[in-house]
């Protein structure tokens, strides 16, 4: 079953969505605590968990499956990329596929 991105859009901003983003978000800061100069990409509906790593990582990306609406703002105000790419062809290069040629 797959859930609308407007569903997951208003979940994120009910009071239930708000504390689980704010203990994922916690989480993802424990595993990564400093992305100076990295390069982040969120896979899925991630724009609700990204924007912590705005102001200092050097690129912060998510990438959504292309049948979702693109209809999700910015994490904040500065620069950052949401791509709706097909499953089969993500616009980034896959060093494994390379390597398996």
């Amino acid at each position: 079953m797959w859930v609308d991105v407007l569903d997951l859009r208003d979940f994120y901003a009910a009071p239930l969505g708000r504390l689980v983003g704010r203990v994922l978000r916690q989480r993802l800061r424990t595993l990564w605590p400093d992305t100076t100069g990295q390069r982040v990409l969120g896979v899925g509906f991630a724009t609700p968990l990204l924007s912590q790593f705005q102001d200092e990582a050097e690129r912060v990306i998510a990438v959504m499956p292309r049948f979702k609406a693109c209809c999700i703002g910015q994490p904040n105000s500065r620069a950052g990329c949401v791509i709706l790419a097909d499953a089969a062809a993500w616009p980034l290069p896959d060093p494994c596929r390379r390597e398996c040629r």
